[in-house]
């Protein structure tokens, strides 16, 4: 008897413990929303919209919110193809695309709005904050926690795909010049362990042409 109540009571605390961590989780991600900025909204009918407006990640793909006179008006990525607006907190222009990726814990493409970090003529790397598993995290560990993740995408322009940022799918993309930035990188001695390191080596690649 005294084995089986003890037994009961470690699975209710390990389920407490799993939806506590997930409300923290949703609360930090889901926090507060900042004030409105004066921003530039392209609709995918190539119309732009200068505005106020603000983003959110209420939803995983990512929302904006326009001010009007009377009321917020809501856009999503059925609407916008990109959008822009000054963080005064930040003190930088921030950029989003609308791209099509399969995001974390998800099954399925879809379009989501990624924040540039990169670009030249033929690249962009994007950024994705959302919820996820942290890579420290034990895999097969049924109760790991959720938390906010960053994820970055490498988007190809001249064929409009984009894959996960990483040495191989890189290497994939620059598939003409496999032979100089093979080589590149063993003299440059990179080893992708920031986004500088993918970085270095379009800018690379752009100076091949």
């Amino acid at each position: 008897m005294f084995h089986w109540l003890m037994k009961r009571l470690l699975i209710f605390f390990l389920q407490l413990f799993f939806c506590l961590s997930s409300y923290s989780a949703s609360a930090v991600f889901h926090k507060k929303p900042a004030d409105f900025h004066e921003g530039i909204v392209v609709l995918h009918s190539g119309d732009t919209i200068h505005c106020k407006l603000r983003f959110t990640r209420k939803v995983s793909e990512g929302l904006i919110q326009v001010l009007k006179s009377d009321h917020v008006e809501i856009l999503t990525v059925k609407h916008v193809h990109a959008f822009s607006y000054r963080d005064e907190r930040k003190k930088q222009t921030r950029t989003f695309y609308n791209i099509t990726i399969t995001p974390e814990l998800s099954t399925r493409k879809h379009e989501v709005f990624l924040e540039l970090m990169y670009a030249n003529n033929n690249f962009l790397i994007l950024n994705h904050r959302t919820l996820g598993y942290s890579e420290k995290s034990i895999q097969i560990n049924p109760f790991r926690q959720r938390v906010v993740v960053e994820k970055h995408y490498l988007f190809d322009k001249r064929g409009g795909h984009s894959l996960p940022l990483s040495r191989e799918n890189m290497l994939q993309m620059l598939e003409g010049q496999k032979e100089e930035i093979v080589s590149y990188l063993e003299t440059a001695g990179l080893k992708f362990r920031s986004v500088d390191d993918f970085i270095n080596v379009l800018d690379y690649h752009q100076s091949l042409h």
